[in-house]
């Protein structure tokens, strides 16, 4: 992703992950001018369709956001009306697989009934730090687009805030409703998304490559008991 910081009359651009934090980006920035960021209000400027901004600063004081995927989902959250154009970069929820968890379980990757994903645990009191753990949402109606938000997003083990960036959902002995809006490569207009009066039977994992990932306006999942 391309992005354009502005430091006062400065503009430095970049190339980065979603996953990049944004104090990296700082520090990237801090490097680039050769001067100290402390006390500037900083904006980004991310290479969307609408070309819109997010002011960091902010973002890092009030909401403790980690990195820019986080970063979008915040502004998209408040974006009136619901007219902008970011949200959740994430699996296109139409390829599943079943997966022998079962006999693969350690204490990191327990699934639940219901909706389970993958994330990566930071707290560094976890004898997980810094790898894979599942986090385990089980039974409810999930707003996927902000999901890293919810109280119910926790490493399995240590119950703390994995990293705001997670993937491979699976369903496991559910029945399951999936509803939302994406926007297709090479087009302005979203298209609508149901999946409904699903059953998944166990460890249903919904897996895509990098390529086939869509691009989230909104995105429901709801999962109920069999």
């Amino acid at each position: 992703m391309k992005i354009i910081v502005l430091v006062e009359n400065n503009k430095v651009e970049l190339d980065c992950e979603l996953s990049e934090t944004l104090n990296n980006i700082k520090k990237t920035v801090e490097l680039r001018l050769n001067t100290s960021l402390e006390g500037y209000k900083f904006k980004i400027f991310v290479n969307t369709i609408d070309n819109m901004y997010l002011t960091l600063s902010s973002c890092l004081e009030y909401f403790n956001i980690q990195n820019i995927q986080a970063c979008l989902i915040r502004a998209f959250k408040k974006d009136v009306g619901g007219g902008g154009r970011f949200g959740l970069e994430f699996n296109s929820m139409v390829n599943s697989v079943q997966r022998d968890y079962h006999n693969n379980a350690t204490e990191q990757n327990i699934i639940v009934k219901g909706l389970n994903v993958d994330s990566i645990c930071q707290n560094s009191s976890c004898k997980f730090y810094n790898k894979k753990v599942t986090v385990q949402l089980g039974i409810g109606t999930f707003n996927m687009v902000d999901l890293c938000f919810s109280e119910k997003y926790k490493c399995c083990v240590c119950q703390q805030k994995p990293q705001d960036i997670f993937q491979n959902p699976i369903m496991n002995d559910c029945k399951y409703e999936i509803s939302g809006r994406y926007l297709p490569d090479g087009k302005k207009n979203y298209e609508i998304f149901k999946k409904s009066g699903q059953i998944a039977g166990k460890y249903i994992v919904f897996e895509d490559s990098q390529n086939s990932k869509r691009l989230w306006h909104s995105l429901s999942v709801k999962t109920e008991r069999l």
